[in-house]
């Protein structure tokens, strides 16, 4: 998988890969600033936000001003999210509250929120909540989420229990590709080792994985490779072995 693209008016290049082991950049993590706010997403122009917007990109919530973005060598730039699914292409967004769950819907709705038309859930044109409500139970047993009730509203879940949900949605799916923003934000201990240990299961398969986070101590954990972002541009590129003094040049915008 290569994926590649541009943000307006800073125009910088990403590319991913994944494959037979080991892949080229199965992990690769995005580092800088954070200009994201709860109730609203970023705003395009913002130079502020290089790292939260690359996934807005991708995922068809905005569109570049310039370049391309490539998924298997396809341009996807046209593709609606429905679509992108189909190509392999699992989200797991910052804001679960506002892009990765609706709250008021059962823990079972939104198992499968995105996924619902997959005709594993339906019986013609009708939806099949038993086996529905069946895969949820599933994921809540392989994920651990509490407590384990598909007919709870999300609403009612801790945020790490809610987070469960949305990975278990997304990597259940076994992508190709994955893009994942601020994975543990507001999450408990326990679901953060939990999650980690996902992503790097992904990792070792062989999936290409961009993660965009502010928690340095993450990022090297998860990451084969390390983007760090200033003002819309990639300053650098490093190991996970770099110094903390070494990464902090670079989120002010000084290359090391």
């Amino acid at each position: 998988m290569t994926a590649g693209l541009a943000l307006p008016s800073h125009g910088f290049q990403i590319s991913i890969a994944a494959g037979p082991s080991p892949p080229t950049f199965p992990s690769t993590a995005v580092f800088g600033e954070s200009a994201s706010r709860p109730n609203s997403a970023p705003k395009a122009n913002s130079a502020s936000e290089p790292a939260t917007a690359i996934h807005f990109h991708v995922e068809d919530i905005r569109k570049p001003a310039s370049g391309e973005i490539l998924l298997d060598g396809q341009s996807i730039e046209k593709a609606d999210p429905a679509r992108l699914r189909e190509l392999g292409l699992a989200h797991i967004p910052e804001d679960r509250h506002h892009m990765g769950l609706v709250l008021k819907f059962e823990e079972y709705e939104n198992s499968v929120l995105g996924y619902h038309r997959n005709p594993a859930y339906s019986k013609g044109p009708i939806l099949d909540l038993d086996a529905i409500r069946k895969d949820a139970m599933e994921k809540i047993e392989k994920y651990d989420i509490r407590p384990p009730n598909p007919r709870l509203k999300t609403a009612n879940f801790s945020g790490g229990n809610q987070q469960k949900i949305v990975v278990a949605r997304e990597i259940e799916r076994d992508p190709t590709a994955l893009i994942i923003g601020q994975p543990t934000r507001g999450v408990d201990i326990g679901a953060i080792e939990f999650i980690h240990r996902r992503i790097i299961e992904m990792r070792d398969a062989g999936k290409a994985i961009l993660l965009v986070s502010v928690e340095l101590d993450e990022i090297r954990a998860l990451s084969d490779r390390i983007l760090v972002m200033f003002a819309g541009h990639v300053v650098g590129e490093k190991t996970p072995d770099a110094g903390e003094q070494t990464l902090g040049l670079m989120m002010a915008g000084i290359a090391a």
